[in-house]
This record gives structure tokens, sequence and C-alpha cells, in this order.
């Protein structure tokens, strides 16, 4: 059951965990099916990492080469390590987005 006394989370929940390297991660935070651009100092991110992940078991999300998630090369992340890649080994990335998979 659903407590409507409960207060609303506006901001969202944290969605993506990115391992930076050298003990460094960027988490972000969003709602689901919504774009969030990364900042600046976030533009590279260790793939192979166990760090980098969904934190959302059922949610997948995709890293994107363009700001606001426009198309192009990307990575999609699913919540257990599944690792999908599309474009260049070694790549600068602007946005992500996270959406419950089908």
């Amino acid at each position: 059951m659903l407590d409507t006394r409960a207060p609303k989370c506006e901001a969202g929940i944290n969605l993506i965990r990115l391992d930076l390297m050298h003990g460094k991660s960027f988490t972000g935070f969003g709602k689901p099916g919504d774009c969030k651009n990364l900042p600046k100092n976030v533009n590279d991110f260790d793939v192979d990492s166990r760090g980098t992940k969904s934190l959302v078991p059922c949610f997948e999300c995709t890293v994107y080469e363009k700001s606001d998630c426009q198309p192009g090369d990307s990575i999609t992340i699913g919540g257990n390590r599944a690792f999908k890649a599309m474009g260049k080994k070694k790549q600068h990335w602007r946005s992500w987005k996270c959406e419950c998979k089908d």
C-alpha cells in the first residue's frame, strides 16, 4: 500500500554509477526516462570496472557521446553488468539516461 504521507523525492533516485578510476566515481540521480547531461569534469570512465553499473537491477542506463542524449555513439549498461558497447574504445561522454528494461 502506498503511504501518501511519505515525502516526494523531486530530484529522483540514484540510477547509475560510473567508475572514474583512481578511487573516484560519479553517481547519477534523476527520474527514469529523463536525460541528464554529465558534469563538465566527468567525460571518461572505466567501462570494464565492476563499479560502473546501473544501480537499479531492472534498469538499463545508456551513456551518450553527445549532450542531451542525442543519437550517436553510446554505451548501454544493464542492471546485471550486461554491457553492450557501440562506438570507439576511448570516448568522451556527455549525457546519460536510465529506463526500465522491457
